[in-house]
């Protein structure tokens, strides 16, 4: 709770008690307003503010909790169970576009017992992609371990992971420091199409004017620094058009979430998901939300469903409409069982053209090459014959011949030079 003196109130004003009052008025009116439509969300065991449980996230995907099952919530607050996880695990639930199917991985066995260590615990049995008649209960599995589930290969840093796009085209997602944070974090939105004659983005400096300031809660400090409760600022090299937080609150880090204005953890969000009226269902977690003594871990997360109403940023967790919040489980993935149509206005996203690679656009690039390539790896080390499967395929080999037995390992720099084709593999101007 704050504690101020009179003169402490004089010198900082009385916008921090008008604003807590108006977010009262504002948080009551939009109690109010809560969704008219069916939730189809994952919920997942949660085991008190003490015990540490599993979230998907971007350092391991593959990490849930045995009996995360597939749920369906109904406006009334009324709820049936559309799948039994058993000892395995529901993951990202997907509406077809009629919102007549639902689809969904699933893990068969999660349990400890059943993870291979040699693979980051991933589960030895794999996954597959299921889909469910929403109105019949129908189950149909659609792969039979054809191929393994993907993992990620983000190791460090921050990442930008689970993203929507929302009725007004604005990509959302969220910016979490990986592995501490279970994936939760702050809610950023951007424009999704770029102005003719702008630049793309801003500028690599990220102090830099082009770049934005995105808000991240607000500062806490004791009551006589001056910065204490005043907003929290931050800036992202090459920020796309229009950046900016909705949930700005709190922040992403490899810490503890931020402070509300009473001194209440502002918690952290994750799993954004577009809903009609340009609203977006989230996750919220209170507490600090952090693996970590960064300054304390307790207590743990606990995930529940909230609306964050038609696109707009707001400044207090408080803002946001509460859906579905058990204490005994972790709800997570929520979606809009609607049509497409009702979030996009359209009935099903275009469809764009398959442009492969016939040959017949330039003789330099025959059947099955790609068209352009991204990265020094790309051209160096390569095998690319995208959807062509009787091309020839270019594995050149090692571009170093003047050191003899040096390869692709030793590579430090490279100038490009231009060679005729049947010279392509004997480039020894590399270093």
């Amino acid at each position: 709770m704050l504690h101020a003196t009179r003169r402490q109130l004089g010198r900082a004003g009385l916008w921090p008690i008008l604003l807590l009052l108006s977010l009262t008025i504002f948080q009551e009116a939009l109690a109010q307003v809560a969704p008219t439509y069916d939730i189809v969300y994952v919920r997942a065991p949660r085991y008190g503010d003490i015990t540490f449980t599993k979230w998907p996230e971007v350092i391991n995907p593959v990490q849930m909790e045995p009996g995360a099952d597939l749920v369906l919530l109904h406006p009334n607050a009324t709820e049936e169970v559309l799948f039994l996880a058993g000892n395995g695990a529901v993951v990202d639930p997907v509406p077809s576009f009629d919102a007549k199917w639902v689809y969904f991985s699933y893990f068969p066995d999660v349990r400890t017992a059943q993870l291979n260590y040699q693979r980051n615990f991933a589960p030895m049995r794999g996954a597959d992609i299921y889909k469910i008649n929403v109105a019949t209960r129908q189950v149909i599995r659609l792969t039979q371990q054809k191929w393994e589930p993907l993992m990620s290969s983000f190791k460090v840093g921050a990442a930008f992971h689970f993203q929507t796009q929302l009725s007004d085209s604005r990509i959302a997602v969220v910016e979490y420091y990986n592995l501490n944070n279970n994936g939760f974090g702050t809610l950023l939105a951007f424009n999704a199409h770029k102005t003719a004659g702008a630049a793309p983005f801003g500028s690599p400096l990220d102090t830099d004017a082009s770049n934005p300031l995105v808000r991240r809660g607000v500062w806490f400090f004791d009551s006589a620094h001056p910065a204490h409760l005043q907003p929290r600022y931050s800036q992202y090299r090459f920020s796309p058009p229009g950046l900016t937080a909705l949930s700005a609150f709190t922040h992403g880090e490899d810490q503890a979430s931020g402070y509300e204005l009473d001194g209440s953890w502002a918690g952290k969000v994750t799993h954004p998901s577009a809903a009609p009226n340009n609203d977006a269902l989230v996750v919220w977690s209170p507490g600090p939300v952090n693996n970590l003594n960064r300054p304390t871990e307790l207590p743990r997360a606990d995930g529940g469903i909230y609306l964050l109403k038609s696109g707009a940023a707001i400044n207090d967790h408080r803002q946001l409409v509460l859906v579905k919040n058990d204490p005994r489980f972790n709800e997570m993935q929520p979606k809009a069982l609607v049509p497409y149509v009702a979030i996009h206005g359209v009935a099903a996203p275009a469809t764009l053209p398959y442009l492969p690679n016939d040959g017949a656009v330039h003789a330099t690039l025959p059947a099955g090459t790609p068209f352009g390539l991204v990265g020094s790896s790309s051209f160096y080390k390569r095998d690319s014959a995208p959807k062509v499967a009787d091309s020839p395929r270019y594995r050149p080999r090692n571009l170093s011949l003047a050191t003899g037995d040096r390869d692709r390992r030793h590579v430090r720099r490279v100038r490009v030079v231009e060679y005729p084709r049947e010279s392509l593999n004997q480039c020894a101007d590399v270093r």
